[in-house]
């Protein structure tokens, strides 16, 4: 049976994933949430997935919510996984730099989330497994933005060529696990990944 790792986004624990998305995933495997990061003051995410123990078995998908994308890829380069599933994760790579430096100029104290975003994966382009991601595009974004959006999704397509993929899903939300209709095609294509 498989293993599904969930990551979640930052401030989100174990008990805010959505029940219906954890119901259907636990039909088709078994499902594993990592310790809690929120009650640390300081969390190296390298550290955590080397130090992370998760149970054996033979297929393990990595699912990850956000910031968890960060996790997912870091656990990915130390540890056996054998796909993620990236639910509006937090882009990787050199074209999310101006996102960082504005997210560090707003948030001037030292916390948890500042720490995380410094470790930000900057130089990242490569995903170690296949991945494959659901990202939100609200309508009453600028077409502007929907096209810096679609090019950084194609950047990463073209350095993971067969390696990665994606789906675009409108006015979604952050949580697209919540949403009836785009959760059943997430739990399809992990379904798919499963007969692979």
């Amino acid at each position: 049976m498989p293993l599904f790792v969930l990551f979640p986004g930052f401030g989100d624990s174990k008990e805010q994933w959505n029940n219906s998305f954890i119901s259907m995933l636990k039909k088709i495997g078994d499902v594993f949430f990592p310790p809690d990061i929120h009650k640390k003051k300081k969390v190296l995410i390298k550290q955590y997935c080397i130090d992370l123990k998760i149970p054996h078995s033979d297929k393990i998908i990595l699912i990850a919510h956000s910031i968890g994308l960060w996790f997912a890829l870091e656990y990915s380069k130390v540890h056996k996984a054998d796909s993620i599933i990236s639910l509006d994760g937090t882009l990787i790579g050199p074209y999310i730099k101006s996102a960082v430096t504005r997210v560090l100029s707003k948030l001037d104290s030292p916390t948890l989330l500042v720490d995380l975003v410094k470790q930000a994966p900057l130089k990242e382009t490569k995903f170690p497994v296949p991945t494959i991601c659901f990202r939100n595009i609200y309508s009453t974004e600028s077409l502007k933005d929907k096209e810096l959006e679609h090019n950084k999704q194609s950047m990463l397509e073209s350095n993971n060529i067969k390696n990665y993929e994606v789906h675009f899903f409108a006015n979604a939300g952050h949580y697209p696990h919540e949403n009836a209709i785009v959760r059943k095609t997430i739990i399809k294509h992990i379904k798919n990944l499963l007969i692979i």
